[in-house]
């Protein structure tokens, strides 16, 4: 019985990894602004602005700062 319970708690685990799977997106823009358009790469693809991918459930999680005349901006979902 204990290695049944043992078994079934690292099965939970192993399988509870996959529910918090997160999308994220890489985008890059000159400009930094609620509507300044960005080109992201990544879970989306294309053009939008911040307040474009905050309706679609995106958040800002950071910003990789040195990258080459451009601020590049981590979102996840």
């Amino acid at each position: 019985m204990k290695k049944f319970l043992t078994g079934l708690f690292f099965m939970g685990v192993v399988l509870s990894d996959n529910l918090y799977a997160k999308k994220v997106a890489f985008c890059s823009s000159y400009l930094i602004g609620a509507n300044s358009e960005m080109k992201c790469h990544g879970d989306i693809e294309g053009k939008f602005t911040p307040v474009e991918l905050y309706h679609k459930g995106w958040t800002l999680k950071t910003d990789i700062s040195g990258t080459a005349n451009s601020f590049m901006l981590v979102f996840e979902k």
